[in-house]
């Protein structure tokens, strides 16, 4: 139903999943293979390449900064459609709190004469990955974006930081989990997945 949906950048170009990719893919076998050959072994995707960034410390700027060129096109276009798509999930997001606020912790209200554009809509629950199996089951598709806490992550470990170091972020990062957000998503599907939760947590 919902599954893989509305967890893209609303400004993201196509041309990134596009053939501009497969000419960026061979400029940086042969610029990088030479340090990183395991990076670009054949059936490599880019969620491996943004995995391994993350652990190299986040230098994926490379594969962003080719592609600008052809994102530029593309971006001229929708920026057009910009405010409507954020309206559209502020909307979405008025919603999920009406409907979520007395099961998880939700985002909260905007202040006073601010906007907030919802990229995503994380919440805090209990059982986290628990939950997010039942909704995967029903298909509705969630995302943990940070499942690790910056203290923990492999490219910090220099720093010396031990889990218990940042005991707040480090319980975050167990309850927090996105929920659909898009702009395309009907009332009716927040509706449905908010239910989902709902029947998650009444089963005990």
């Amino acid at each position: 139903m919902l599954e893989r949906k509305g967890f893209g950048i609303r400004l993201g170009a196509y041309v990134i999943d596009g053939v501009i990719v497969a000419i960026i893919w061979q400029i940086l076998w042969a610029i990088m293979k030479p340090a990183v050959p395991d990076i670009f072994a054949p059936g490599v995707t880019l969620d491996d390449v943004y995995k391994w960034a993350e652990r190299a410390g986040g230098r994926s700027n490379l594969l962003l900064g080719l592609c600008g060129l052809g994102m530029a096109a593309v971006l001229d276009v929708k920026l057009d459609h910009l405010n409507d798509w954020n309206g559209a999930r502020q909307r979405n997001a008025a919603l999920y709190r009406e409907a979520l606020s007395s099961v998880v912790i939700t985002p909260a209200a905007e202040p006073y004469q601010t906007n907030h554009v919802f990229n995503q809509f994380v919440i805090r629950c209990q059982r986290r990955d628990e939950l997010r199996a039942f909704l995967a089951e029903s298909g509705v598709g969630t995302e943990i974006y940070y499942p690790l806490p910056l203290h923990l992550q492999p490219a910090l470990a220099s720093y010396g930081y031990k889990a218990g170091d940042f005991p707040v972020s480090e319980q975050l990062a167990k309850e927090v989990l996105a929920l659909p957000i898009f702009a395309e998503l009907t009332e009716e599907e927040i509706t449905t997945v908010a239910a989902l939760i709902r029947e998650f947590y009444q089963r005990g």
